[in-house]
């Protein structure tokens, strides 16, 4: 298991389980890559803020082996694009 930290785009969220969430990510080092959120919908979660849609987040996580999801265990926001999130069709395009 090797710890990677990236640089990442929020491009979809999907809940999984009852805290848990597959979210996938456009990396700059790793290309577009879904990745395993646990707890992430719980009340005192760290990792709710840095991973909504359409953030720029710096991420770090737990890489896998054989295909199966990669593990994420911190996401700091940097730069979250609001204006586009409050208009529906920008957000459709985006």
């Amino acid at each position: 298991m090797n710890r990677e930290k990236d640089r990442a785009y929020v491009l979809r969220r999907t809940n999984y389980g009852e805290t848990d969430r597959v979210v996938t990510l456009l990396c700059s080092e790793y290309g577009k890559k879904a990745m395993y959120a646990r707890g992430v919908r719980g009340q005192k979660s760290k990792l709710a803020a840095g991973i909504e849609l359409l953030t720029r987040t710096e991420i770090g996580f737990i890489s896998s082996k054989k295909g199966s999801l990669d593990s994420l265990i911190s996401a700091q926001p940097e730069v979250y694009f609001s204006e586009i999130v409050k208009d529906m069709g920008r957000m459709n395009r985006a």
